[in-house]
Parts: structure tokens; C-alpha cells; sequence
């Protein structure tokens, strides 16, 4: 039983990535019969089921519920490879939450991350992706843990890939500069930078842009903006993150004119509705919160 809603559960998180649709009808009479066993009794039976639903009900929340307490309390009764995977499946649940603006899961996202840390779950052959060790450091700033992500950064940067190391580390201490409003030095460090990643490139790019705005460097704001724009438009990148870094920029516009303009509660609540009606984009948040 164990074995085949293992499968199962790996089948539907690759197919959430090709979009190809699987036919789970064999295992009907499987979850049927489950149903009538006490759970509480079979935990690691427990665990699949629960991951399985999941992933099968992405809407309900119970599944997810149930099943983040099991992580925690049978968390060395699996192969590492094992947890991991069951690890990253939860947390990709609570990600697609973090999307949609639920904050609660922030937290508990953070905190599987952290077990998977502190077991050293989240190795594969002694390395540590550096997209995780980036979500990571993201989520955690978002929920100013400021000194735990200062010990992140260094225990950690060991473990990232060597071609990917420089890079990612002083990304992410630029990440953590900017949450702790050392402006000057996160310039200085991103402006020497050099990321062939074109992801990592735009992201260090918004930083800059947050920073100018931050500070009001108007010339620099509107020089970078136009920059930032005909980098994206020239490189080959997914609609995606095209989209996303070009609303970045042009609500950026929208949000420096609703400043200069000496009439603010007439444009405030109209520009609020833009931006929380523009998708997608990444900084939501960070733009709303320079309205206020």
C-alpha cells in the first residue's frame, strides 16, 4: 500500500510540472480500503495517504493539515530521500498558498524548511540547490528572522554547488543587507555583481530598483527602469517571468507619479486596484506597502 501511494504522489507532483494527466482509477479500490483502517495506528501509511490527498485536493487544506504533524513526529522513520521528497511536496502546497497571499503559510513553510535544514533532509549527494537555499533565505526574511538568516547564509554557502556558489551567496547577502536597510552596501556589492543567471540578474536588478525608490533617487530610478526594461525585452526568457519583471517596472512608473503628484487621495485607491489587480508580480506587497 505504502509503496503505490508512494508512486502515486511522485506522479502527481511531475505531472504539475509537464501538465500531462494521469489516470489514478486503479487506485480507487486502494484509497477505498484504507478508508476503513485507523490511521493513527499505520502513521507512515498515514503520511502517504494524507501527502497523496494533497496533492489530489489542492483546495483542501484539511489533508495538508493533517499531515504536517506526522512530518515532524515520524520525521526519522523515512529515508532521507524519502522525506525529502515528502517535505518538498508539503511545502509546495504551502507555496502555491504564499501565492495567493495567505500569510499563515509563510510560517509553516519557513518551519519545513528548517527541519529539512537541521536534518540535513534537503542534501542530495552532499548539496543543498541553491533555488532552495534562496526560497529559504526569502521566506525567512519575509518573516524578519534577520540573525537566523544571517546563520543560514554562512553555515550553508558550503553546501551550494561550486560553479553557483559566489553567485548565489552574494545574492543573498545582498537579499539580507536590503532587509536590514544597509543600502549602500547592498549597491556596492550588487552593482560589482556579475550574474550570468538571467533570473538572478532581474531579481538583483529589482533590489536596485526597491533601493531607489527607497531612497528617492529619482535620475537613477527612471535611468534603471528604462534599463531594466529593454534587458528584459531582449533576452530570451519564459512569458512568465517576462511579464512579471515588466509589471515590476511599469507599476514601479505608475507608483513614482502617484508620489509627485500633490493630490494623492485622489489616485490612491485607483492605484491600489491596479496593482492588486496586475498579475503577475512578485513585489505586491512591497509596492503597497509604499503607498501607505
Amino acid at each position: 500500500m505504502i509503496e503505490k501511494l508512494r508512486l502515486a504522489c511522485s506522479v502527481i507532483s511531475a505531472q504539475n510540472f509537464d501538465k500531462q494527466e494521469a489516470d489514478f482509477s486503479l487506485l480507487e479500490s486502494l484509497l477505498q480500503s484504507i478508508t476503513t483502517i485507523d490511521l493513527e495506528k499505520h502513521a507512515l501509511l498515514a503520511i502517504y495517504f494524507y501527502t497523496y490527498k494533497m496533492l489530489q485536493q489542492p483546495e483542501n487544506e484539511t489533508y495538508f493539515n493533517q499531515l504536517q504533524p506526522l512530518i515532524y513526529r515520524y520525521v526519522r522513520a523515512f529515508s532521507k530521500s524519502e522525506m525529502r521528497e515528502i517535505i518538498l511536496q508539503a511545502n509546495n502546497f504551502c507555496i502555491k498558498r504564499m501565492n495567493r497571499g495567505e500569510e499563515m503559510y509563510f510560517r509553516k513553510s519557513f518551519e519545513l524548511y528548517k527541519l529539512g535544514i537541521e536534518q540535513k533532509i534537503l542534501l542530495e549527494s552532499g548539496l543543498l540547490s541553491r533555488f532552495t537555499y534562496t526560497n529559504v533565505i526569502t521566506i525567512a526574511l519575509r518573516l524578519k528572522e534577520i540573525d537566523w538568516t544571517k546563520s543560514f547564509i554562512e553555515i550553508n554557502k558550503k553546501y551550494l554547488e561550486e560553479k553557483f556558489r559566489e553567485s548565489t551567496y552574494s545574492f543573498n547577502k545582498a537579499k539580507l543587507w536590503y532587509a536590514q536597510k544597509l543600502y549602500d552596501k547592498t549597491i556596492q556589492l550588487l552593482q560589482q555583481a556579475d550574474y550570468d543567471d538571467i533570473l538572478l540578474n532581474l531579481s538583483a536588478k529589482t533590489i536596485l530598483l526597491k533601493i531607489y525608490v527607497e531612497l528617492n533617487y529619482i535620475d537613477a530610478l527612471e535611468y534603471h527602469i528604462q534599463s531594466m526594461l529593454k534587458f528584459v525585452s531582449r533576452k530570451k526568457i519564459e512569458p512568465f517571468y517576462k511579464n512579471n519583471f515588466t509589471n515590476i517596472c511599469k507599476l514601479t512608473t505608475k507608483l513614482m507619479e502617484y508620489k509627485a503628484n500633490k493630490n494623492k487621495n485622489a489616485k490612491k485607491e485607483n492605484l491600489i486596484s491596479i496593482i492588486q489587480q496586475t498579475n503577475p508580480c512578485s513585489e505586491k506587497v512591497w509596492l503597497l506597502e509604499q503607498i501607505q
